[in-house]
């Protein structure tokens, strides 16, 4: 198998979007669209016309390029609509053509990678078979949030990017202009929600990935009052309720922080793993990712 190395500028965006919208793999993190929004010089790795692909989102820093994760975007590596085998994967990796690298690879990506946890529910039942795997505590807070009145509406962009400014821009300044990319993006898949309470004021939102197989909870982001009231817990479960009964996954993207790992599994969540590789990888290239 010969893997070829293309520029950006090189890439049949077209050829690529449609070996990543048919692979058995998809996620929607390697549409050509989203990593334009993530790492806009992203590169790649091919075989011959796009049969595997996988996207290189690459920085710069001090005339010395290296490949890292973006922010928003959580799995990428190898994609296809043919097997992905381990030797395929393996191929990739040692084809990557720069000498610090690390990033993580997609849920069909075997490897000898770190193994990081991903958590999902099946959504193929319906809404009570699910609910019987929630927690005690997670059906306590929905019925906590439920008493509260509040509803789940759908958001605009710039009523989505105030409300997110507001409770993170002085922690995270640096991903604002990323989100604002990806809410602006011309993409069905882009879904902005929020939680209102009885007043009509918003007190929490979300950006979820929606795609025909998978939703994934990419932006959730609650004031003090979501907080108090479980609006997260509304949120989530309304989405789980309304596509209950489908062959589909509700992917919540995470975690490796105790508390919010928690949370998701108290929603009958499972562990579906990913990897994490690296190479040669100094101690500051790690905290790029942050600048």
């Amino acid at each position: 198998m010969i893997i070829k190395h293309l520029k950006h500028s090189e890439i049949n965006k077209q050829k690529w979007d449609n070996t990543i919208f048919a692979a058995n793999n998809y996620l929607p993190y390697a549409s050509s669209q989203f990593l334009d929004a993530v790492s806009e010089d992203w590169e790649a790795l091919i075989t011959d016309d796009y049969q595997y692909v996988m996207p290189l989102p690459v920085k710069r820093k001090f005339g010395l390029k290296y490949v890292i994760q973006p922010r928003f975007c959580q799995q990428l590596g190898v994609f296809s609509q043919k097997t992905i085998t381990e030797n395929i994967v393996n191929g990739f990796i040692k084809a990557i053509p720069y000498k610090f690298f690390a990033f993580q690879l997609n849920y069909k990506n075997i490897c000898k990678g770190k193994e990081l946890p991903n958590l999902i529910v099946s959504l193929s039942n319906n809404y009570e078979k699910i609910k019987q795997n929630f927690s005690e505590n997670t059906k306590r807070n929905i019925r906590k949030a439920e008493n509260f009145g509040l509803k789940v509406k759908k958001i605009n962009t710039e009523g989505f990017l105030n409300f997110w400014k507001t409770e993170n821009f002085a922690k995270f300044p640096y991903n604002f202009a990323i989100l604002e990319k990806l809410v602006n993006l011309k993409n069905d898949f882009i879904k902005l929600y929020c939680v209102k309470n009885q007043e009509d004021k918003t007190i929490a939102i979300n950006l979820v990935l929606e795609t025909k197989k998978r939703i994934i909870n990419l932006v959730p982001t609650s004031n003090a009052e979501g907080k108090e009231k479980s609006a997260m817990f509304f949120l989530l479960n309304y989405l789980i309720e309304k596509n209950a009964e489908k062959d589909m996954i509700f992917d919540f993207e995470g975690s490796r922080i105790e508390g919010v790992a928690r949370f998701y599994k108290g929603f009958g969540a499972k562990n579906e793993p990913y990897f994490f590789i690296k190479k040669n990888r100094p101690e500051w290239l790690l905290k790029l990712i942050h600048r």
